[in-house]
C-alpha cells in the first residue's frame, strides 16, 4: 500500500479523486435507497456517459485529451444528466405513467446513444473501454481541486439542510405544516444527485458511480442503528472498498473501477450475512 502513496502524482490524484467520488456517492446513495430511487441511479450515469461520449466525438479527443477537453466533457456530462433528470421529474409530476417506464426508456436510449457515439469516434474502441471502467489515472490537478470543492459543497449542503431534506422526503405533509415547501427541498436533493453523478461519471465512469451509489448504502442501512450512523458507515465502507480495490487492481494489473465495485459488493455481502446471523442468534436465544 505504501507504493501507492509514495508521492507519485499519478496515483495520488487517482486515489484522492476516486475517494472523493465514492464518498459523494455514498452520501447521496442513502437518500436514493431510502426514497426508492435506485433505478434513477442506474439511468442517470448512463445519460451522463452519453453526454461525455458526445463531447469526445465532437472534439475528436478522449479521456487522454487536454484540460480544455475535460472541461467540455464535464459540461456535456452536466447538461445530459440534468436534462435527463428534468425529464424524469416532470414525468413523475404529471403522473400519467409509472416512473419505471420513463427510467427504463431513458436507460435504453442513453445506452444506445453512448455506444453509437463511441462507435463513430475515431478512437472508439479505446473510448468504450475508458467509459466503462473509468479513467482514474487521467485525473489532473484541476479535476482534483474541482472534486474537493464539490465534496465540501455537498457535505455542507447536506449538513445545513439535513433535517429539511429528511422531513420533506419522508413526511411532506408535516413539512408543509411547519412552513417548509417539500418541492424546494426535492429540487435541492435532485440537484445534488445530478451534480454528484455528472462529476463522478466524468471522473470514475458510470459503473463506479452506480456501484457506490447503491452498495455501501445498502450495507449501511442494514447494519446501522440510526440514520446518522448510516451515513457514517456508508462513507467508511465506500472508502475502505475503494482503497482496498485500488490496491488489488494495482497488484493484479486489473482495471481499478470494476475491482473497487467488486470489493464493495463483497463488503455488502459480508454485512448482510453478519446481520442475518445476528437475527438468528437473537431468535434462538
Amino acid at each position: 500500500m505504501s507504493e501507492l502513496f509514495s508521492g507519485d502524482v499519478l496515483f495520488r490524484n487517482a486515489i484522492l479523486g476516486g475517494l472523493g467520488v465514492v464518498l459523494l456517492c455514498s452520501l447521496v446513495g442513502i437518500y436514493l435507497v431510502l426514497r426508492r430511487l435506485v433505478l434513477i441511479g442506474v439511468a442517470l450515469p448512463q445519460a451522463s456517459a452519453a453526454g461525455v461520449a458526445a463531447v469526445f466525438w465532437i472534439t475528436g479527443h478522449g479521456h487522454s485529451g487536454s484540460a480544455q477537453t475535460h472541461a467540455f466533457a464535464l459540461a456535456g456530462s452536466l447538461v445530459a444528466t440534468f436534462g435527463a433528470l428534468a425529464l424524469l421529474v416532470l414525468g413523475q409530476r404529471r403522473g400519467r405513467s409509472p416512473a419505471e417506464w420513463g427510467v427504463g426508456a431513458l436507460f435504453a436510449i442513453s445506452s444506445a446513444a453512448t455506444i453509437l457515439l463511441v462507435a463513430i469516434n475515431p478512437a472508439g474502441d479505446m473510448e468504450m473501454a475508458s467509459l466503462l471502467r473509468g479513467e482514474l489515472l487521467t485525473i489532473g490537478d484541476g479535476d482534483l481541486r474541482l472534486l474537493g470543492f464539490a465534496l465540501v459543497g455537498v457535505a455542507a449542503l447536506f449538513f445545513l439542510f439535513r433535517r429539511d431534506l429528511l422531513l420533506s422526503s419522508f413526511d411532506p405533509e408535516f413539512a408543509r405544516t411547519l412552513g417548509r415547501d417539500p418541492v424546494h427541498y426535492d429540487l435541492l436533493l435532485h440537484g445534488l444527485i445530478g451534480g454528484v453523478i455528472a462529476l463522478g461519471v466524468m471522473t470514475a465512469g458510470p459503473l463506479v458511480v452506480f456501484g457506490f451509489l447503491v452498495l455501501p448504502a445498502l450495507a449501511a442501512l442494514r447494519a446501522a442503528p440510526g440514520l446518522v450512523s448510516a451515513f457514517a458507515i456508508s462513507a467508511a465502507l465506500a472508502s475502505l472498498s475503494f482503497v482496498g480495490g485500488f490496491w488489488i487492481s494495482y497488484r493484479a494489473d486489473l482495471p481499478a473501477g470494476p475491482v473497487c465495485v467488486a470489493v464493495a459488493a463483497v463488503c455488502w455481502g459480508l454485512v448482510t450475512l453478519a446481520m442475518r446471523l445476528r437475527v438468528r442468534r437473537r431468535a434462538a436465544s
